[in-house]
């Protein structure tokens, strides 16, 4: 049986996504990403976790996070492949769930 090498996060944008241009034409967006975690701690009592995660997004994803006009406050769902260097992460897509 093969594995898989996908991680989904869905989230809330931070802030409002900084989008530059690089040598080359290269576009790439930049946004912190919330994802909260809802549980019941052993009082029963319900708490949130939170965690931020630093998206960067390069060439066509940038493009599209731009068309979808993302915002602070925005929810997304981003699909992720894991690489085998420490912490790298790349996003393969990018959806605007709600605003």
């Amino acid at each position: 049986m093969s594995g898989v090498n996908k991680v989904f996060l869905i989230g809330n944008l931070g802030k409002d996504p900084e989008f530059r241009h690089m040598e080359g034409g290269i576009m790439v967006a930049k946004f912190p990403l919330a994802t909260t975690e809802y549980f019941k701690n052993k009082d029963g009592n319900r708490q949130d976790q939170t965690e931020w995660h630093n998206i960067v997004l390069w060439r066509g994803l940038a493009e599209a996070a731009e068309k979808l006009h993302l915002r602070k406050g925005h929810m997304v769902l981003l699909k992720v492949n894991c690489e085998r260097v420490v912490g790298r992460k790349m996003v393969s897509s990018v959806m605007r769930l709600k605003s």
